[in-house]
Protein backbone atom coordinates (compact mmCIF):
# COMPACT_ATOMS: atom_id res chain seq x y z
CA UNK A 1 0.00 0.00 0.00
CA UNK A 2 1.91 3.28 -1.02
CA UNK A 3 0.85 6.70 0.85
CA UNK A 4 -0.37 8.84 -2.01
CA UNK A 5 -0.94 12.01 -0.08
CA UNK A 6 1.66 13.90 -0.83
CA UNK A 7 1.65 13.03 -4.52
CA UNK A 8 -2.22 13.69 -4.34
CA UNK A 9 -2.13 17.63 -2.86
CA UNK A 10 -2.73 20.02 -5.16
CA UNK A 11 -5.29 17.91 -6.82
CA UNK A 12 -8.16 18.35 -4.55
CA UNK A 13 -11.70 17.79 -6.33
CA UNK A 14 -10.49 15.99 -9.37
CA UNK A 15 -10.26 12.50 -10.92
CA UNK A 16 -6.49 11.33 -11.41
CA UNK A 17 -4.74 8.80 -13.79
CA UNK A 18 -1.78 6.89 -11.64
CA UNK A 19 0.93 4.88 -12.88
CA UNK A 20 0.25 1.48 -13.02
CA UNK A 21 2.66 1.03 -10.05
CA UNK A 22 1.18 3.95 -7.81
CA UNK A 23 4.32 5.85 -8.23
CA UNK A 24 3.40 8.95 -10.33
CA UNK A 25 0.37 11.25 -11.68
CA UNK A 26 0.15 10.80 -15.03
CA UNK A 27 -3.00 12.63 -15.42
CA UNK A 28 -5.57 14.93 -13.68
CA UNK A 29 -8.88 15.89 -14.72
CA UNK A 30 -12.12 17.25 -13.88
CA UNK A 31 -14.18 14.33 -15.12
CA UNK A 32 -13.04 10.18 -14.92
CA UNK A 33 -13.18 9.86 -19.07
CA UNK A 34 -11.02 12.86 -19.36
CA UNK A 35 -8.27 11.58 -17.00
CA UNK A 36 -8.50 7.94 -18.56
CA UNK A 37 -7.92 9.73 -21.59
CA UNK A 38 -5.19 11.84 -21.00
CA UNK A 39 -3.26 8.86 -19.54
CA UNK A 40 -3.76 6.65 -22.52
CA UNK A 41 -2.69 9.71 -25.19
CA UNK A 42 0.81 9.43 -23.03
CA UNK A 43 1.24 5.49 -23.03
CA UNK A 44 -0.31 4.49 -19.64
CA UNK A 45 -2.09 1.14 -20.65
CA UNK A 46 -3.33 0.73 -17.35
CA UNK A 47 -3.91 3.86 -15.28
CA UNK A 48 -5.12 3.90 -11.60
CA UNK A 49 -8.08 6.18 -11.43
CA UNK A 50 -8.75 7.80 -8.28
CA UNK A 51 -11.28 10.96 -7.11
CA UNK A 52 -8.97 12.94 -5.05
CA UNK A 53 -11.69 14.15 -2.34
CA UNK A 54 -11.74 18.10 -1.27
CA UNK A 55 -10.44 17.03 1.90
CA UNK A 56 -7.19 15.42 1.82
CA UNK A 57 -6.41 12.37 4.03
CA UNK A 58 -5.71 8.71 3.82
CA UNK A 59 -5.82 6.90 0.72
CA UNK A 60 -5.98 3.45 0.47
CA UNK A 61 -6.45 1.74 -3.16
CA UNK A 62 -6.97 -1.79 -3.78
CA UNK A 63 -7.77 -3.90 -6.82
CA UNK A 64 -9.94 -6.47 -4.98
CA UNK A 65 -13.70 -6.30 -5.09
Amino acid sequence: MNDLSEILRGLENQWVALSHDEKKVVAAALSLHQAKQKALKKGERHPVLVKVPAKSGGYVLSNRG
